[in-house]
Parts: C-alpha cells; structure tokens; sequence
C-alpha cells in the first residue's frame, strides 16, 4: 500500500508560514523605525532644552552685568551726568579702575558670550508728565493737522486721568463703549506706549511716523528715532508719538541724551531743539565721541540760546538718568537671541530690574 502526500497543502502552509514572517519583519521594522525616530527627537528636544537653558542663564548673567556696568558709572569720574560718549552707552568716558578693560561687547561668558546695548529712556519726555502744550508741540512736529490736534490732546487727558467727565475735544467712556469691539477708557496713567493705539485719534501712521512699523514691540525704544548716538534726521522727518514720548522714566528727560525733536517739545523752540543738539556734539558733529559737551547747568547751554528756552530747559530737563533699557545679545553656539531688561537706577547699591523678557 502506497502513502501518498499532499504536495499541494504543504505548499500553501509554506507560503502562509513565509507571509507570516514578512509580516512580522515588517512590523518589527516598523516598531524599529518609529523607536529611532521617537528617540532622534527625544535627544533634539534634550539639546535644545540644554541649550535654552544655557541660553538663559546667559541672557540672566548679562542683565547683571548690565547693572554693574550702570551702578560702577556712579564711581567713575563723570558720575554727576551721563552721556552718550560714557563707558555705560558704549563709549570710553566715566570708567573707573573696576571697569577698565571690561568688555561690553562680546563679552565672553561660559561657552559662548554677550553683547550689552544700554540706552537712557530719559531720552525721551513722559507721556505721563506732558502737557496740553508739550502734547501739541509733538502733534505739530509729527504733522498732524491743525484740526486733529485737539482732539488727540484732549483724548490723550482724558485717557490719563481719573474721572469720566470728557474734555472740550475729547473721549470717555461713552465714546469707547460704542466701539467694535467696545472697551473702556484706561482713566489711568500710561503704562504702555501702545495704549496710545486704543485712543481716539491716533492711527498707527501718528503712533510709529509715516515710515515707522510695529516691529519695535510695546517697550519703549525698539525701532526708533532716538536717542542720539548717531546721525539726527532733519526736522520734517518721519517721527511719531513713540519717537518723542515715553510710558517708563524717572519723569524728567535728559538734555544730555533727548533728540532735537523731544527738546523742542519741552521748549517749544524748534531751533532751540537743533542748537542744544548741534552744541552738545562738539566740534567734530557727532554724538557719542570724545568732545561731546556735557550740560551739568545752565552755564553750559549753547551760547545765544533764547532766554525763555533756557529757562524751560533747566526746569524741564535733568542731566542724569535713572531709568535705561538694556538689550543683551547671547550668541550660543553660532545662534544668537535677545534678552531686553528695564532698569532703574537709584544708587550705586541699587539698580533694580523692573522687568526682563526675550525679543
């Protein structure tokens, strides 16, 4: 008796057996690919925590440094003032044996380095402490027309103070309620420049200057006119409120650091504005060099200057400052970020950070 065998069974069982094992490679190779993958972004996220980290402590240690650098100006030879030709604005003047030799910029710090951009805010004039006729003296020398400026003033009182009772020209409640969408009016001080945007009136065309953008963010300095340290524009140019006004100060500008243009809003004197500029930069015409002139009093303003100018000019102005703004740059592993500090300045035991974030 003959066994026979079914070759044809067998055959299918191998194919089966063989697709099974494919499979199972298959899903294998898949498990393996996404185990890879999951782990090539597990060590991208652990370096880049590292590396924010680091970056962190970075933009951390130049804001201390920026507040040594402000409270060692109190000990250097030129401390009763401060200018833009000063070690602190990135000049060589008012340093002392502590920050000689100190670097400002490319500061090396750990495994990379930072770079310190400090400006005075008393650059420019309060929008908190300006007047009816410093608010229309800045209207006119932005371009607004005639018919505008008392309206803008008045709402710019209005917003500021503290009852609901609208000026002449201006706005309260019941304006800003009939809106779209309906807000109410701060009734308060300014603590943004770019509140000046939610007041009836002002366009961003006012607000930044015919040429000027947003991309400055809401503190007061980015993108700006001032301060000096470089060539002004002429008078006619394309500024806005944020090129002459500031929400964060001491309260008084300084005449030694303000544009031509917040001068004249304090004086209301456009060629005392362009003289107490052109003064200050010295013989050789720019600011920030070594023959700047220094106003410490009013024996130093520019000779000939308008009697009445002089007057507002003392009274209206300081020559120090209290209150500075300083941009830490860290460059890390050829990346770079930056870290923005407020500062404020009482003594050289005391300089406060009032606020820090990264640009």
């Amino acid at each position: 008796m003959k066994l026979r065998f079914n070759h044809k069974r067998k055959s299918q069982r191998g194919g089966i057996a063989l697709i099974m094992v494919l499979m199972v490679i298959t899903v294998l190779g898949v498990i393996a690919f996404g185990f890879a993958k999951s782990m090539s972004v597990e060590v991208k996220l652990a370096r880049n925590a590292s590396f924010d980290a680091e970056t962190e402590w970075l933009g951390r240690s130049g804001v201390e440094l920026a507040r040594y650098v402000l409270a060692e100006h109190l000990s250097s030879d030129e401390q009763g003032y401060d200018t833009t030709n000063q070690f602190w604005a990135g000049g060589v003047r008012g340093t002392n044996a502590n920050t000689e030799g100190l670097l400002i910029k490319d500061h090396p710090l750990g495994a990379g380095s930072v770079s310190l951009d400090i400006i005075n805010l008393e650059s420019f004039m309060n929008i908190n402490l300006a007047d009816d006729a410093m608010l229309r003296t800045a209207l006119e020398i932005i371009g607004v027309e005639a018919t505008q400026t008392a309206e803008i003033v008045d709402a710019i009182l209005d917003w500021r103070d503290t009852d609901d009772n609208p000026l002449l020209n201006g706005a309260e409640s019941d304006y800003y309620l009939s809106l779209s969408p309906p807000y109410m009016p701060k009734n308060g001080p300014i603590d943004d420049m770019e509140e000046l945007l939610q007041i009836k009136g002002i366009t961003p065309e006012i607000f930044y200057g015919p040429n000027g953008t947003n991309g400055g963010g809401a503190l007061p300095s980015g993108g700006r006119v001032g301060p000096p340290g470089s060539k002004q524009p002429e008078v006619g140019a394309a500024v806005g409120l944020r090129d002459l006004f500031t929400a964060i100060s001491a309260g008084l500008p300084n005449r030694n650091i303000a544009s031509e243009y917040v001068v004249q809003v304090v004086t209301a004197d456009a060629m005392a504005g362009q003289d107490t500029v052109k003064h200050r930069a010295g013989p050789d015409g720019v600011h920030g060099t070594e023959d700047d002139n220094a106003y410490k009093n009013a024996g130093e303003f520019p000779p000939g200057l308008d009697a009445t100018a002089m007057r507002m000019l003392q009274a209206r102005t300081r020559h120090n400052a209290a209150t500075f703004q300083a941009t830490i740059t860290v460059k890390l592993n050829n990346k770079e970020r930056q870290m923005v500090a407020i500062l404020r300045r009482t003594s050289r035991t005391d300089v406060k950070v009032l606020m820090q974030y990264w640009k």
